[in-house]
């Protein structure tokens, strides 16, 4: 049976993963890095994409693109096929280099553009891949504090809403990245876990900013009417905009699965 084909949103923006197959390493040396920029400026000047950011991992890689009329497959189905070429004759393998298709979220708003942004540039800190972000060059974080050295491909519009001239700009951009460093991290988690808690996480901030209440409350606080309504937008939300199942929003909010399924039944009468 064909593989279903993926809803595409022309100028939309998208958050792409792509990991390693069996989640093995994609990038085993510096050559592989900059075969990959090679392979993707080709690419790109095919099929130009804005590429707002990007991290490239050991076993994964993280991209946010804005596509025009093409849908992302046109590009990234002929890219990831070259890089994966390259890969099994330099190592002297065969099979699957990446797992499954890529994976495309579609990202909805101006606020939760912004937070993914800052999720992909210090995605190397938060694996704990590096110390000091600023040192990673196989991020766009790097080439924002040194646009020279960027590669042709990388769009900086995102970046220069920080400020109108460059030292502004990475002023107010560092101060944006270290809000929350405070909350942040080392995780040892697999991209579709980190991105998942990332999700959870974004949307705990804005439920508890409307319905007034804290993370703690929402999370393991006192069972009254307004936290349960809380939760319940909070699981509606998650199901909805993310796909993530109810077995896992119900461990993030500290409930039972048959629990929160119970509570949105009696939501839902």
């Amino acid at each position: 049976m064909p593989r279903a084909s993926r809803y595409f949103e022309p100028e939309g923006i998208y958050h792409i993963i792509v990991r390693g197959n069996k989640k093995e390493a994609i990038f085993c040396r510096e050559q592989d890095y900059l075969i990959f920029f090679n392979l993707f400026q080709k690419k790109w000047e095919e099929h130009p994409l804005k590429v707002y950011a990007f991290a490239l991992m050991g076993n994964h890689f993280h991209l946010l693109v804005e596509a025009f009329d093409e849908p992302l497959a046109n590009f990234f189905q002929p890219f990831l096929t070259s890089y994966a070429i390259y890969f099994n004759k330099t190592y002297e393998q065969v099979g699957h280099v990446f797992q499954d298709r890529y994976k495309s979220f579609l990202v909805g708003t101006e606020k939760y553009l912004k937070e993914v942004f800052r999720y992909i540039n210090l995605n190397p800190l938060r694996a704990g891949i590096v110390k000091n972000l600023s040192d990673y060059k196989w991020c766009s974080h790097y080439y924002f504090l040194h646009p020279k050295e960027a590669p042709v491909f990388l769009d900086t519009f995102i970046f220069n809403l920080f400020g109108r001239t460059h030292q502004e700009r990475v002023r107010y951009y560092t101060l944006y990245l270290e809000e929350v460093y405070g909350e942040m991290e080392a995780e040892n988690l697999e991209p579709e876990d980190s991105i998942n808690l990332f999700n959870l996480n974004y949307l705990a901030r804005e439920v508890c900013q409307e319905y007034g209440i804290s993370f703690n409350e929402l999370k393991n606080g006192k069972r009254n009417f307004n936290v349960i309504a809380a939760q319940m937008e909070f699981a509606k939300r998650a199901k909805e905009q993310f796909s993530i199942n109810y077995t896992e929003i119900a461990k993030y909010l500290g409930k039972s699965y048959a629990g929160l399924i119970k509570n949105l039944g009696q939501v839902r009468k």
